[in-house]
């Protein structure tokens, strides 16, 4: 019987194309497979890390001060931080209503509102955002009338206040969003700054002792549905304002100094606040940005347009990028060496400043979108995995309300794998504390004879970036950290078929499969082969064969004949499974 070797069998998997159309190295179909550096490889686990949440995470981000490094944990209602130590809630406090004037009498402070107050004697609020400085802190206040309260600083100001700030009390006020009003924002100046779209937007400095505060200058009742970081600019997308909803407008602040937030964000001619409604010339609303190299890039449900700072009296450029390259939902977009990636209604593409190209096209585009649950497709996210040099396509297949599934991009080897995660609600990356990168040189379980990795790689790296998943369970895990996926095992599956060896007319059969396998000697894997008749048919599989590696030299087999053969491989066992190639013994026995 003839030998057919099948060297490099990292060329990934394509569900698009038929099977007999693929090339050798390409795979019909796979589970918690990656392709790199010619090779197909089990992926590793996700270990849990951080303290288990306090609520379900639907949104995270990393959050980093002088003294701390935080995980940002925000659920539909409250948000907590963790610094792997100790989770504290930093949810917002009730705000107090709107400061109309405030003077002072040496330390005294006395506040008038613009409506009764409704506070009483000896109760504690907390000012911020004021300005002289002094008027702000936590003091206990005595009323003096509906709308009048007095309060005792600690230095004396020197005069009135002339920025009045805003003002809470000591009462916790959910977050009124849902788990699909996905929150925006990241650290700017320094501060954590988020937004729910549905209340209004946020900050944080990092103090735990302090709870999250509105923006200063923001209007009563002004909401945004995207919040974007460029620059020394906080940028509103698709702000209601007076209770109108601008879908269409580009909407920031006047530019803040370095650590501080902005107060203003209504134009005037001391500010280089502003707003364009340039980008309505699409039907699409906005949904969200991110910035890739000097542009912002505001993403539409039907168009992308460019956001370049000139200075001046129009602050930015804004202009539309040729293509109806739209954005599926907030949170789909990651940014890589080869460009900014981005999940649209339909496609997956890559844009590096021009117009946008598919980059699973003819591969596993119509295999993702007729996968994709459509109901909670809004619930995908996309995010990259640094150390592998992936992005991964989160998204929740029929009949779940989570992602459950990551189609992965490498964007160096340029293939498609496929993992299967349940329970997924988002993914960030950032750096987190040494003691919980659990990705030593002593435990790494990849062969070392097939390991891409080098000793002082990212991937034993405290200082690197790790890809970090939020769980509906709930929990928080590390990426490509263990064999396990928090104790459950990850399947692994290679699977090929439509193999015809160049002539679809004979009837042919494999006798025996062998496959260069690098894992712990002991693993044992299951190896199928089988046949179909005609191109379009399911392949009938014969019995599993057992091949251990290290000791087992051939699968050695007959598996149903058929004029298209297939081959499949299942681990469930070891941790790592690296495929090189695959020598396949087959024989003709009839046309």
């Amino acid at each position: 019987m003839p030998i057919v070797k099948v060297t490099d069998c990292g060329k990934g998997v394509n569900r698009d194309l038929p099977p007999f159309e693929l090339a050798p190295g390409q795979w019909s179909d796979c589970m918690n497979a990656r392709f790199r550096n010619g090779l197909a490889e089990k992926r590793k686990g996700v270990a849990a890390a951080f303290t288990t949440p306090a609520i379900t995470p639907y949104w995270g981000c990393t959050y980093l001060t002088i003294s701390a490094r935080f995980l940002v944990e925000a659920g539909s209602a409250k948000v907590y931080v963790d610094d792997a130590t100790t989770q504290t809630q930093i949810t917002r406090y009730t705000e107090g209503v709107e400061i109309a004037s405030s003077t002072n009498s040496t330390t005294t402070a006395t506040v008038n509102t613009s409506t009764p107050h409704g506070r009483t004697t000896g109760q504690t609020i907390t000012r911020y955002g004021a300005f002289p400085a002094a008027y702000n802190g936590t003091f206990v206040i005595t009323v003096s009338d509906a709308d009048t309260f007095t309060y005792t600083m600690l230095s004396d100001p020197g005069g009135s206040a002339t920025v009045q700030g805003q003002y809470s009390y000591n009462v916790q006020s959910d977050f009124t969003g849902t788990r699909d009003d996905r929150w925006t924002g990241g650290t700017f100046n320094g501060v954590l700054v988020l937004n729910n779209g549905v209340d209004a937007p946020q900050y944080w400095n990092g103090d735990v002792t302090t709870r999250l505060r509105k923006f200063p200058g923001w209007l009563a009742g002004q909401k945004c549905d995207a919040l974007v970081i460029f620059k020394n600019y906080l940028i509103a997308l698709a702000p209601t304002i007076d209770g109108v909803k601008q879908p269409h407008t580009i909407l920031w602040a006047a530019a803040a100094e370095p650590g501080a937030m902005p107060t203003e964000w209504t134009a005037t001619t001391t500010n280089d606040a502003g707003a364009t409604p340039q980008a309505a010339e699409t039907g699409g609303f906005m949904v969200d940005g991110s910035p890739f190299g000097d542009t912002l890039y505001a993403f539409k449900q039907d168009a992308r347009f460019g956001v370049q700072y000139i200075g001046g009296n129009d602050v930015f450029r804004v202009f539309r990028v040729p293509g109806n390259d739209g954005l599926l939902t907030r949170g789909c977009i990651a940014n890589t060496p080869k460009g900014q990636v981005f999940l649209s209604d339909g496609d997956v593409k890559i844009h590096s400043g021009g117009e946008a190209q598919s980059i699973i096209d003819g591969v596993n585009r119509r295999w993702l979108f007729n996968t994709m649950d459509t109901t909670y497709a809004a619930r995908s996210f996309v995010v990259t995995n640094p150390q592998k040099n992936e992005v991964w396509i989160c998204f929740p297949t029929v009949g779940n309300t989570d992602c459950d599934r990551a189609l992965v991009w490498n964007w160096v080897d340029r293939t498609w794998g496929d993992f299967s995660i349940a329970g997924m609600t988002f993914g960030t990356i950032g750096l987190v504390a040494s003691t919980l990168n659990t990705g030593t040189i002593d435990g790494d379980s990849d062969p070392i004879d097939t390991d891409a990795t080098t000793n002082d790689e990212n991937e034993y790296s405290p200082n690197e970036s790790r890809l970090i998943l939020f769980h509906s369970t709930p929990k928080i895990g590390l990426a490509d950290t263990g064999s396990t996926d928090f104790g459950s095992t990850v399947p692994f599956m290679l699977e090929k078929t439509g193999i015809s060896f160049d002539d679809s007319e004979t009837v042919k059969v494999i006798s025996a499969t062998r496959p260069q396998i690098s894992s712990a000697p002991g693993a044992v894997l299951s190896i199928y082969h089988g046949g179909a008749m005609t191109a379009d048919a399911d392949p009938t599989y014969g019995g599993a064969i057992t091949f251990i590696v290290g000791t087992s030299n051939w699968a050695d087999g007959f598996g149903p004949s058929g004029r298209y053969l297939a081959h499949k491989i299942i681990s469930t066992d070891f941790p790592i499974v690296s495929l090189r190639s695959d020598d396949f013994n087959f024989g003709v026995v009839g046309r």
